[in-house]
């Protein structure tokens, strides 16, 4: 019953806004209220696939460590036998053989191991079989431990002969390596292509050190490198 004063029209549209807004907000409230639930799923979505993630990592991890070991068990499979580098390089005019073997310590038959695995447990190895013509096949049929060297030697030749008549065959050192897997013998003919890098040279003089940047054009490729061209011959 209170009678409306003369600003009443302005009055009730105030008490009108303020009910609009109220029921905005309780529409707005009514709203998060009706998508928390939607929330909650997707936060259980998003921690399900983040659990998820995290096993397949967690399995990916364990695969890649227990393929290592695998790899690391192979690779101990490898027994070198001996070995002897030749320095083949079309530039020279002749190619520059060695007399005597390498000394095969623990860190140069890592490196030789890990070529050798490399290779054979590679995607791109194939199967082949020497024409009773080859030249490489007599010298491997003369094989044996006590003239690997010379064998060596005549191979380093052949091979020479071939890159001597194509420029485009890149120079190279010729590792070969007699080793054994599970007493079963083979050849190995590893050509490491040289690579060019830099390191540093230091000379001395009365006045002080004097360091140097300096290219190398003869690297031969690391252990983690493939090489793109060698052969592994089963000699039994």
């Amino acid at each position: 019953g209170q009678q409306p004063s003369d600003n009443w029209k302005s009055y009730i549209i105030v008490k009108a806004k303020d009910v609009r807004v109220i029921k905005s907000v309780s529409d707005k409230d009514s709203k998060k209220e009706q998508r928390k639930p939607e929330l909650k799923k997707n936060q259980s979505k998003s921690t399900s696939n983040e659990v998820k993630d995290s096993k397949v990592e967690e399995k990916a991890t364990e695969e890649k460590v227990d393929r290592e070991k695998v790899e690391e068990k192979s690779k101990e499979e490898i027994k070198i036998q001996q070995a002897v580098v030749h320095i083949l390089d079309s530039a020279l005019g002749m190619p520059v053989l060695s007399d005597t073997l390498l000394d095969c310590g623990s860190d140069f038959s890592d490196f030789l191991k890990s070529h050798i695995f490399k290779i054979d447990s590679s995607d791109e190895i194939k199967n082949c079989s020497f024409t009773e013509e080859s030249s490489v096949f007599l010298l491997v049929e003369e094989w044996n431990s006590e003239n690997f060297l010379e064998v060596s030697q005549k191979i380093a030749g052949e091979l020479y002969t071939l890159m001597s008549q194509n420029i485009d065959i890149p120079a190279a050192d010729l590792l070969v390596v007699e080793y054994q897997v599970e007493q079963h013998s083979y050849l190995a003919l590893l050509k490491m292509n040289y690579k060019t890098s830099y390191t540093h040279l230091t000379n001395s003089d009365p006045w002080g050190n004097n360091n140097d940047i300096i290219k190398q054009k003869a690297i031969l490729p690391g252990e983690t490198q493939k090489l793109t061209e060698a052969a592994l011959i089963d000699l039994m």
